[in-house]
């Protein structure tokens, strides 16, 4: 799978796009322009995307990853929930016989 990515700022999400689901109507998004349709995909994205990456860095032992989302971006929880499903994808990882 092809991903593009560009690290998002304080203002700003991340641009993203994957041959998967293509390019997400928050990528490179305002945070001006979010609202609780757009919070929710963004949510449900970083629940499934920051797992499955943390997941592949341990398993490919690849450096981890940095944070997409800068801390300040929607009042930072975009950035702790990257870390948070990033750190248990790459840990269950490495439990299951890593």
């Amino acid at each position: 799978m092809g991903i593009l990515s560009r690290t998002g700022t304080a203002d700003a999400a991340p641009h993203y796009s994957d041959n998967h689901i293509g390019e997400p109507a928050w990528s490179g998004a305002s945070s001006d322009a979010f609202d609780k349709t757009m919070a929710d995909q963004l949510e449900r994205f970083i629940h499934s995307e920051a797992h499955r990456q943390g997941h592949n860095d341990q398993r490919n032992d690849r450096q981890p990853a940095p944070n997409l989302f800068h801390p300040d971006f929607l009042g930072g929880w975009p950035h702790r929930l990257w870390h948070d499903r990033y750190s248990l994808g790459f840990s269950t990882s490495r439990s299951n016989g890593r």
